[in-house]
């Protein structure tokens, strides 16, 4: 329980880590709070909410836009943000897109992206940003790339981010531990198949019934592995086929080897 709680603080406090890119507006800019909040690897893309935040001269009353504002994103679906004069700031979802990476590599796979704002007011003039970046997505872990070579750039009216992207340290130990499960449960089948067929026993059907349904039971398993990996990924690959082949060639043969000494026996009778 202690080593699960150190654990579980390490991955909640990696994900909450908080990383700004950017000095904080003093004249006039832009605050914007970024999270990261879902991975679509079906669709490629790394879902954000951007809040921004108005400061300086920007900042009517209520923290109200004091003129009218455009972002400019990285995203091929909303490529600008338009912010109206005496408007409420509110949350924009944004999809940036995923680089690298393959799905079918689960639950190994990596990704990366590059996420930029450029803000400008209404005239085109270029405002100070600065970007307040998290992430909220349970099931991968979303890092910051600090250093200089891959940071893109921070100027006057810019503020950028590369991140790279994996899946979360639950989602790696809970398909370990599927992984294990699976080939436990295969081993044992094939283990008891081994000591009937062996033993020449007749049909014994307790046993046929266990094997049958730890060969659902592993399907259930595999549905049960976070994140809907497709099928065929590492995942199957490493684990699922061979346990399902496994217990199946071990039905198949303690099926054929009760029925052969059922005949012997019904002959000798």
């Amino acid at each position: 329980m202690a080593a699960g709680w150190g654990l579980y603080i390490s991955e909640r406090t990696d994900r909450q880590r908080q990383t700004m890119v950017g000095e904080e507006p003093t004249a006039a800019g832009l605050d914007l709070y970024v999270t990261a909040q879902r991975v679509d690897t079906d669709n490629r893309q790394l879902v954000l909410s951007v809040l921004p935040v108005p400061k300086g001269s920007l900042a009517g009353p209520g923290h109200k836009l004091a003129q009218d504002m455009q972002i400019r994103t990285s995203s091929l679906a909303v490529q600008s943000i338009h912010l109206a004069k005496g408007a409420d700031p509110a949350p924009q979802q944004i999809p940036v897109p995923l680089n690298g990476g393959a799905v079918s590599d689960y639950p190994r796979d990596h990704y990366s992206a590059g996420i930029y704002w450029i803000a400008k007011t209404s005239d085109g003039a270029l405002v100070d940003a600065r970007m307040i970046f998290n992430g909220a997505d349970p099931f991968f872990t979303v890092r910051p790339v600090l250093d200089a070579g891959k940071v893109l750039f921070n100027s006057i009216g810019v503020a950028a981010l590369d991140v790279e992207i994996s899946r979360s340290h639950s989602t790696l130990a809970l398909a370990g531990f599927l992984a294990l499960a699976m080939w436990t449960l295969a081993l044992a089948v094939l283990s008891g198949a081994v000591v009937l067929v062996r033993q020449r026993q007749r049909i014994v059907w307790p046993a046929m019934g266990w094997m049958a349904a730890t060969l659902f039971a592993i399907v259930g398993l595999r549905s049960a592995a976070p994140g809907s990996p497709p099928i065929g990924s590492l995942l199957d690959y490493t684990a699922f086929f061979w346990s399902e082949a496994i217990i199946t060639v071990s039905v198949a043969c303690v099926t054929v080897s009760g029925v052969r000494a059922e005949r012997r026996l019904s002959t000798r009778t």
